[in-house]
């Protein structure tokens, strides 16, 4: 798959986007199948314990107990490799992408409460992918990347104000909290945590609430400040990998940019033109 830079193309932007979200699928199947243990009859998400958790009764079907099980899981993360093949390959993109969000789809209903944020994000982002796929004019792939700038940006806003009204993230004792607890952090990272003075992670804190709550101005900024505000993004998702082990979180959203910078060009040239 070529990577494309020109960031008024709608046809060049959504293969960059395309590509970052394969490299993020595919990092998750791959997890999937790494972890595979957990997902057996034995496992802590073994799929009777998953499906009790629904109270639906058509989950109850014999063909899901083999669909689901410990082997019919690994085999839909190995279909979802293969068709995320096709897709880099862009063979049958009409086809792949369409597959893709099925499966995909599939996965996190089987795995919910195992899957991060990022699998049901990249889901999302599936689904507002398929139509431009399927029906490839210049005005629905448009629509399509504003589509996911406008949904990214929703994201973090929303992210960022459950921070705000949550005193924790002020005085930093919640972001210190996180990093110590065993789920969402390094060995390395919790012991830092505990022996560092919470006035470094009130600033901390204080920037991750203030950055995502900006995101609502990004299309509004100059642009040398938009690729600012993005590069903070990368960073803020790449110590998130490190630190946390959130690396399909840095691809599923980083994936986003690229519709963020097109949005800001299709903005920019119809204000030119208004003007």
């Amino acid at each position: 798959m070529r990577i494309p830079i020109d960031w008024h193309s709608a046809e060049s932007c959504l293969r960059l986007v395309r590509f970052l979200l394969f490299l993020s699928l595919t990092i998750s199947s791959a997890q999937n199948i790494f972890n595979r243990i957990a997902f057996g009859p034995n496992g802590l998400f073994a799929w009777p314990l998953m499906k009790n958790a629904f109270h639906e009764k058509w989950l109850e079907s014999p063909t899901l107990d083999i669909v689901f099980g410990k082997t019919g899981f690994i085999l839909l993360n190995l279909l979802r490799i293969a068709l995320l093949f096709a897709g880099f390959m862009d063979y049958a993109l009409p086809l792949v992408l369409p597959g893709l969000l099925v499966v995909s789809a599939v996965l996190y209903l089987r795995a919910f409460l195992a899957m991060a944020g990022a699998d049901q994000f990249n889901t999302i982002l599936l689904f507002l992918l398929t139509p431009c796929t399927l029906f490839p004019s210049p005005a629905l792939q448009a629509i399509s990347l504003v589509a996911i700038a406008g949904q990214v940006i929703i994201c973090y806003f929303s992210n960022g104000l459950l921070k705000a009204v949550a005193p924790g993230w002020w005085d930093g004792s919640h972001l210190k909290t996180l990093l110590q607890t065993g789920n969402f952090s390094r060995k390395w990272a919790a012991r830092f945590a505990a022996v560092t003075d919470t006035s470094i992670f009130r600033l901390l804190g204080s920037m991750i609430v203030i950055w995502e709550l900006s995101a609502v101005l990004a299309l509004f900024l100059p642009l040398p400040l938009l690729w600012a505000y993005l590069g903070i993004g990368i960073l803020f998702h790449l110590i998130n990998a490190v630190v946390m082990g959130l690396n399909t979180f840095f691809w599923s959203f980083v994936s986003t940019y690229p519709a963020i910078l097109f949005s800001w060009h299709l903005m920019d040239q119809a204000v030119r033109s208004f003007n």
